[in-house]
């Protein structure tokens, strides 16, 4: 064969493998455009926005209590660290990689009611858990709205929160989803607002430089306006963090005024990309602002574990004998924790063993938390109001309150008000309250093992 026919067959293959390589291409752009534009989706919900600057629920059991110096053997939750991080405002995954096959244009997190939390399935446990909610933190939703500007655009959001059931909207029954958005917040509404200046002087370690007036600067954006685009100004949001970004981000939406907002939505899987940002959005820490990865929970070695019961024969997958109830010796959980676990005992499975296991803890006791200088606004679970004078001693009176509140499950906690001009009484709250400052009041919080 000739240089020349060799040089004319080298060309030719290189032209059919380009035309190959731009064939794929093209299809890859049609397979795209095609998830894109046809999402069959799994029905609507109604959809409303916030930013408190509160924790998330998912991120709950992540802040650790620590021992109160002053009452040793009492364990006290760090509130101090429960706060949003501002990772959890709108992103825009071109940051982060690029989007998913669905082209959603930003990431975002919300909060779920409990009927939408169901249909999500059960949490990551890298993005945190949740008691109070059945399911779904970690879990993403697609969805669109045909009532903006921007019609076309799907978006991303993860669920962090919970919308419980007696917030208007969240009721059992209904599908609801609550947008994570800085400066969007309707404190007309809202029950849990611990930004700076807020009203009740609730104060949190880190806010992010958002303050009471910022995080509702654009809530009422419907109010004289078409659109959120028209409506909202972001520019009182703080610039850091990305907290101006993430309500800009949302305000190009274009959501359109309207008296019920509604989304389509379809339960999809999250990027990796989005699961990995969230996943170190929040630690025993606290919030992180994505600057440094934040300190994660310290995980026991094997032999950091105390074992009590005996599991039986089908408890461990690891080992036939001495499997156990165990759970970390560094948390005060400890038998009813979280991390509380049967586990192959090594002292058991290895050797014959010589020496005693660690006997099983008693039960926990039930024991309410004073917050002193607390009470709780409305809230009330219709229970029966207990005086103190009808009690020979304030022990006794505060006894019988915390057992009327044991009794009904709807009871997490009671003000014992000495201010109320019908006489000292102990007043009934709902599970989820959030006490406020107010003097000469106490606050009692039902605990976990009552």
């Amino acid at each position: 064969m000739s240089a020349v026919s060799i040089l004319m067959a080298l060309a030719l293959t290189c032209l059919v493998a380009l035309a190959l390589t731009c064939l794929g291409r093209d299809q890859g752009r049609r397979h795209l455009r095609r998830l894109q534009s046809t999402v069959s989706w799994d029905g609507t919900l109604s959809v409303t926005h916030y930013w408190d600057c509160n924790g998330q629920d998912c991120d709950s059991k992540t802040v650790p209590a620590i021992e109160d110096p002053d009452s040793p053997g009492t364990w006290v939750w760090q509130e101090q660290l429960f706060s949003a991080s501002p990772l959890y405002a709108p992103v825009d995954p071109n940051d982060y990689g690029g989007p998913s096959d669905y082209g959603e244009k930003f990431w975002a997190t919300g909060a779920a009611n409990d009927d939408l939390a169901t249909l999500l399935g059960a949490d990551v446990a890298s993005c945190g858990t949740s008691d109070l909610s059945p399911g779904g933190c970690g879990k993403c939703l697609l969805v669109q709205n045909d009532n903006a500007i921007n019609a076309d655009w799907k978006v991303m959001v993860m669920k962090k929160n919970r919308c419980p059931p007696y917030s208007p909207g969240c009721e059992a029954g209904k599908l609801h989803l609550d947008l994570a958005v800085p400066g969007f917040d309707d404190v007309r509404f809202s029950t849990g607002n611990v930004c700076q200046g807020n009203p009740n002087d609730w104060t949190r370690d880190n806010v992010f430089g958002m303050t009471h007036a910022s995080s509702s600067s654009c809530a009422l954006w419907w109010d004289g306006n078409d659109n959120t685009q028209a409506g909202c100004d972001c520019t009182s949001v703080t610039s850091d963090y990305g907290l101006r970004a993430g309500c800009e981000l949302f305000t190009q939406w274009g959501w359109k005024a309207t008296e019920s907002p509604q989304l389509h939505y379809k339960v999809v899987d999250c990027p990796d990309a989005f699961i990995s940002l969230i996943s170190g959005a929040f630690s025993a820490a606290g919030p992180s602002d994505g600057s440094a990865t934040p300190a994660p929970t310290p995980t026991p070695d094997s032999g950091d574990y105390t074992y009590g019961d005996a599991c039986g024969a089908d408890g461990c997958s690891d080992c036939d004998e001495g499997c156990q109830w165990s759970w970390p010796s560094n948390e005060p959980e400890g038998y009813d924790g979280s991390n509380a676990a049967c586990r192959c005992n090594p002292d058991l499975t290895s050797v014959p063993v010589t020496s005693t296991v660690a006997p099983t803890p008693p039960p926990p006791t039930c024991e309410y938390a004073a917050q002193n200088n607390r009470a709780v606004k409305n809230r009330g679970t219709g229970g029966k109001k207990l005086k103190r004078k009808n009690y020979g001693s304030t022990a006794e009176y505060l006894a019988d309150c915390e057992a009327r509140c044991n009794a009904d499950s709807r009871c997490g906690g009671f003000v014992d008000d000495p201010t109320d001009i019908r006489g000292r009484m102990c007043k009934p709250k709902k599970v989820g309250s959030v006490p406020y400052k107010k003097n000469k009041k106490t606050f009692y919080a039902k605990g976990n093992a009552c």
